[in-house]
């Protein structure tokens, strides 16, 4: 989404045709459009650091938010780990269910 408004304004844009302050606005628009590009990018590699330390770990995504706390990070761990210990607490409440032969055979 961002490369496609990056890519609209340079494609309507006439540098030429511009004035001085018309070029510094538009020097500081392609600027600020980059650098949430590049925060963009990096959250989806701090995601993808996180999500190697919870397979290396074996699936225990405490242990690997624990582990990634080493690493830096823009990620908030402590709230990824309160929702870590919610999700498992609920999911370890198992249900146990029982077929009944006699609609299994029909």
């Amino acid at each position: 989404m961002v490369k496609e408004k990056i890519n609209k304004i340079a494609n309507t844009t006439v540098l030429k045709d511009l004035d001085i302050e018309g070029k510094e606005k538009y020097g500081k628009i392609m600027n600020n459009y980059m650098a949430l590009q590049q925060k963009a990018i990096n959250q989806k590699f701090d995601i993808a650091r996180l999500m190697s330390e919870v397979v290396k770990h074996g699936g225990d995504v405490k242990e690997g938010i624990e582990a990634a706390k080493t690493m830096p990070t823009t990620l908030d761990l402590d709230k990824l780990r309160a929702l870590a210990v919610n999700a498992t607490t609920s999911a370890n409440e198992t249900q146990e269910y029982k077929m009944n032969p006699n609609k299994a055979n029909k």
